[in-house]
């Protein structure tokens, strides 16, 4: 073909017009169809849905859902197919609402829960009892206050309390150990500026030297 060549016009192809806007049409109903089908899943979850109800929508979601594609195909839907179906519907509950499924909560884990939530309400009225008492009457008088309130402790059984107390002390103390040493080294740096502003020995040298001469002079 030469450079001034034009291309061969090719004549789409023909094709049904109306096929095209029916299958446009079905496509827009099913997804109109889909987002309604999430709304409606959706308030039926709630915004903070637990294990057991999520389980039972889900069992209710792939009966129907098998028994819908078993009558629109006219036989019944593959093993595994409705499982599936609820996985990318699921998928989709967790991008439009952030919903998905709960985490199961054993009884061990429950009570783990529990005792962690107990321990850091102890911690925190152990460090507030410390932190009045470091306030105060300094380190020594919390120490006092930490080791009566963790004895107390002990004897009613709080074994929580007690290890509260324990690490509230510590903390303070070693807060307290690196406010003193903050304060010692700013002490220092002041004490440096202040001897750096003292006269030095050429200075006092020249101090005398002028004297001597001054006293030379008067007494001629």
């Amino acid at each position: 073909m030469s450079k001034n060549a034009k291309p061969a016009v090719v004549a789409a192809p023909k094709f049904d017009n109306q096929a095209v806007a029916d299958a446009a049409a079905t496509f827009a109903a099913s997804e109109f169809s889909a987002a309604s089908a999430l709304e409606t899943i959706g308030r039926v979850l709630g915004t903070s849905p637990t294990l057991p109800l999520w389980d039972a929508v889900r069992a209710d979601f792939i009966v129907a859902y098998a028994a819908k594609i078993s009558t629109l195909k006219g036989k019944t839907a593959p093993d595994g197919a409705a499982q599936k179906a609820w996985e990318r519907f699921a998928a989709r509950l967790k991008v439009e609402f952030g919903l998905e499924k709960p985490k199961a909560t054993s009884s061990k884990a429950t009570k783990v829960a529990a005792k962690r939530a107990a321990a850091t309400k102890a911690a925190a009225a152990a460090t507030k009892v410390v932190g009045a008492a470091l306030k105060t009457g300094g380190i020594e008088a919390a120490r006092q206050v930490a080791a009566d309130k963790a004895a107390e402790a002990l004897k009613a059984g709080r074994i929580e309390d007690a290890a509260a107390f324990s690490a509230a002390i510590k903390g303070a103390a070693k807060t307290a150990d690196k406010a003193a040493a903050t304060k010692a080294k700013a002490e220092i740096a002041a004490l440096i500026a202040r001897m750096r502003k003292l006269p030095t020995s050429a200075d006092l040298k020249g101090i005398a030297a002028a004297i001597a001469a001054a006293e030379k002079s008067s007494a001629k």
